[in-house]
């Protein structure tokens, strides 16, 4: 991942388009961790087609939003601005219909029994998810209201997608080292990490927005093993769950 901070040859671009080329090959980065660990689900067994419709209604929503990101990118390197603000719209809905579907889908999953394998407690389940999607739209809206300022916009917007593929990233701590919070926070800081490098050689500080970033990731990382293992989250999410 530290090769993406070389992203882009030097004197021929300025900095803005040097830029705009290291934030698209982040947003291919992230792609890339989204199809492994999806798909490296789909290859060893633990997910298949074979789901319920919302399911798919999920997973499409979720993708269309990482397809997205990534054209957000690339249209902004080939200076589509034009293109860029009207996408960029319907992202604005988009992210408001992942917070509505993320949130219903995760209940009626548990309700289902349809959870990924037994490694975590079903109340660590809601906890992280619902934290992510709360920090996802918290990042979304801060990205926005910073529309005009692309500096803070695109930095946001990173870390609100970082963010959201928390999943991804928990699908290939599961394959690789088995399950390990720990190990998702790091993944998703370490992406952050090689942004503030970027910003550290470019700029020679590294820009506020990732530090929000960071710290909003960090925050759920401390956070969501000590909620779940609250008496009325854990009574709550067995509720939810039929245990």
């Amino acid at each position: 991942m530290a090769a993406l901070a070389e992203l882009g040859p030097g004197p021929a671009f300025t900095p803005e388009q040097r830029e705009r080329r290291f934030f698209l090959g982040m947003a291919i980065a992230i792609t890339a961790f989204v199809l492994f660990g999806f798909g490296g689900y789909i290859v060893v067994g633990y997910s298949s087609f074979h789901a319920p419709w919302w399911a798919h209604v999920h997973a499409v929503s979720y993708t269309v939003w990482i397809g997205l990101y990534l054209t957000q990118n690339w249209l902004v390197v080939r200076g589509d601005l034009a293109t860029h603000r009207k996408l960029g719209r319907f992202m604005g809905g988009l992210a408001l219909w992942l917070v509505v579907v993320g949130t219903a889908l995760l209940y009626l999953s548990m309700s289902a029994h349809r959870s990924p394998p037994p490694v975590f407690t079903a109340a660590m389940l809601i906890v992280m998810d619902e934290l992510a999607i709360l920090g996802f739209a918290a990042l979304v809206m801060a990205g926005l209201a910073n529309r005009h300022r692309s500096d803070w916009h695109r930095r946001l917007m990173l870390s609100a997608t970082v963010c959201i593929i928390a999943p991804a990233f928990g699908r290939i701590t599961v394959l690789t080292i088995g399950f390990s919070w720990p190990a998702i926070i790091a993944m998703q800081l370490a992406m952050i990490a090689v942004a503030m490098a970027f910003d550290w050689r470019t700029r020679g500080q590294i820009h506020p927005a990732l530090w929000w970033g960071a710290g909003l990731i960090a925050g759920i990382g401390v956070a969501s093993p000590l909620l779940a293992q609250a008496p009325a989250m854990i009574a709550f999410a067995n509720t939810v769950a039929g245990g």
